[in-house]
């Protein structure tokens, strides 16, 4: 990982740049909104050069009508992957049974903790590939193997998944299901399961944009307040200070899924003051959001000038 590297955070949909080595096996993070922030190596994946090159091309290329896009569009599938024994190798498949295209990265976790990527690519519906074929001693010193993958489609910004399965090697050796679209004895594996027909206004509202939230069925109603600050929210007090800001993110963005899904009217964050970054962070991704019509400092008699309240335009 050096200087200039696109990188994405494992756990989080936070992404940026490298700007800048640090001690301790970190580095400095820098998003798209110029927010800077220290992240540990371990939890950072590079992107890789296939998905940078299809991303900027879609950016810069025309979007489809609305006059030709459909009402309703179904995401409804099933991701398979499976490990076939290969000449002393092992041969790793990948099945997209969406009726979307669907770009996938898949990764290895060495036991040091570093990721190697095994292959990125762009799976058409109903596509099978195989995408590594990997030696069982890269196999015997890795621990994870790690997904990400985005449904794409021209309307939308692509929904973002991430998953990480624990490397058993002897069981994926011992595999022998007959994988009927193969035609081979192996181990197989169902990574996703998902059918939800969901309307195309929704999905432009971008709900679940940078949220683990994967159905509609999870998405809350907030308190109008809520509290970020890390003992409210339960976050262990000696977390890495990175750590603790990614946690009050994720809790941002769950808490305005549910304000803009349930047609709430505002809603008010306690932020604290401090050094200004988790409010700084907080403005920032309000941007992503279009059913904000604006937000501002809130009362400042009962918060001082630790909260942001957000006024939705429904």
């Amino acid at each position: 990982m050096k200087i200039g590297d696109k990188v994405r955070m494992i756990h989080d949909a936070f992404q940026g740049v490298v700007v800048r080595l640090l001690p301790d096996a970190k580095v400095d993070v820098e998003d798209d909104f110029g927010f800077v922030m220290p992240v540990l190596k371990k939890d950072l994946i590079v992107v890789s050069q296939v998905e940078k090159e299809y991303f900027n091309r879609t950016k810069n290329s025309d979007t489809v009508e609305d006059s030709i896009a459909p009402s309703r569009m179904t995401f409804k599938g099933i991701l398979d992957y499976a490990w076939v024994n290969e000449n002393h190798n092992m041969g790793l498949y990948l099945l997209n049974k969406y009726e979307n295209e669907v770009f996938i990265s898949v990764y290895l976790q060495k036991k040091e903790s570093k990721y190697e990527l095994l292959d990125a690519v762009i799976l058409k519906a109903a596509e099978v590939r195989r995408i590594s074929l990997c030696p069982v001693s890269k196999l015997e010193n890795s621990e994870f193997l790690l997904f990400n993958w985005q449904i794409l489609n021209p309307i939308v910004e692509p929904i973002y998944y991430t998953s990480k399965e624990k490397v058993q090697l002897k069981k994926w050796q011992l595999g022998q299901e007959k994988i009927e679209y193969l035609g081979k004895i192996g181990f197989l594996k169902t990574l996703v399961t998902q059918s939800k027909e969901i309307s195309k206004d929704f999905l432009q509202e971008n709900l679940f944009k940078n949220s683990e939230k994967s159905t509609v069925d999870e998405i809350l109603k907030p308190q109008e307040v809520v509290d970020l600050h890390a003992e409210v929210l339960g976050i262990p007090w000696d977390l890495a200070p990175s750590d603790i800001l990614r946690k009050q993110v994720q809790a941002f963005k769950s808490a305005m899924d549910g304000a803009i899904w349930h047609q709430m009217k505002e809603l008010t964050f306690i932020h604290g003051v401090g050094n200004g970054v988790l409010k700084n962070e907080i403005c920032s991704k309000i941007k992503d959001y279009s059913g904000v019509k604006y937000f501002e400092d809130a009362q400042k008699t009962k918060f001082g000038f630790g909260a942001t309240k957000i006024v939705f335009g429904h």
